[in-house]
């Protein structure tokens, strides 16, 4: 799964976690998004020591393990692919999930301030969209407020386009932090540690300075694309 920030992915992860067939992996590729950006997110001390910021190695050791469950979720930021080769996209099943630029940016300010295009990925996801579609790979794409909208349906299109069953087990899990949670979970989780499934989406009203509605717009160029591409609850 590809996300952007901020767009409910923590709780699609839960769902996909409180599978009993699935081994869920928390944003592998956040370490190296770190060195290669030079920058300090909150936790991102803990977050070099837990994992490997090569991403190289992420690949071949992660990616590629080995699992006692047949299915394997990786919740990964888009941005965090950073001079990055995609080469091995090919091997995946690829879901994409978006959400509202505006929504994303008023909610990531508030951790960290004054992001620009690479760190909230939506230039980055829209290119590993186009770049699987030219080699003629079938792309899942919705937006956050679909999956809100109806998760039951919306998760079993999910589990169709991967080509295994729905389960009723991912529609509500316990409350509280989960053993598959990154190092920066304090940080960034406490909302979804709260959830036992996914809230009702509720438009959010937005107030942007002119600074963030540049990058909005920006933004927006390319969410409109993927949102053309969108699934529905429908």
């Amino acid at each position: 799964m590809w996300s952007g920030p901020r767009n409910v992915s923590t709780a699609l992860m839960y769902s996909w976690g409180n599978r009993p067939d699935t081994i869920a992996i928390d944003e592998p590729f956040y370490a190296h998004y770190l060195v290669e950006r030079d920058i300090e997110h909150p936790g991102w001390m803990e977050t070099l020591d837990s994992q490997s910021s090569d991403y190289l190695e992420v690949i071949k050791n992660v990616l590629y393990q080995k699992t006692e469950k047949p299915v394997m979720y990786i919740k990964n930021m888009t941005h965090h692919s950073l001079n990055m080769s995609l080469h091995f996209l090919d091997d995946l099943v690829n879901l994409f999930l978006i959400r509202d630029p505006g929504e994303v940016i008023a909610s990531y300010i508030k951790n960290i301030p004054n992001p620009d295009m690479e760190d909230l990925g939506y230039k980055r996801q829209w290119e590993m969209i186009a770049s699987l579609q030219d080699n003629g790979k079938e792309v899942f794409v919705v937006d956050s407020k679909e999956l809100l909208t109806n998760p039951r349906i919306i998760l079993g299109k999910m589990c169709a386009f991967a080509g295994i069953r729905f389960e009723e087990s991912m529609l509500k899990w316990e409350p509280g932090p989960k053993a598959f949670d990154g190092v920066w979970a304090p940080y960034w989780y406490d909302n979804v540690h709260r959830s036992t499934g996914f809230n009702r989406y509720e438009k959010k009203k937005v107030k942007l300075t002119q600074q963030y509605k540049d990058l909005e717009k920006e933004c927006r160029a390319y969410y409109d694309k993927m949102a053309q591409l969108g699934v529905t609850c429908y």
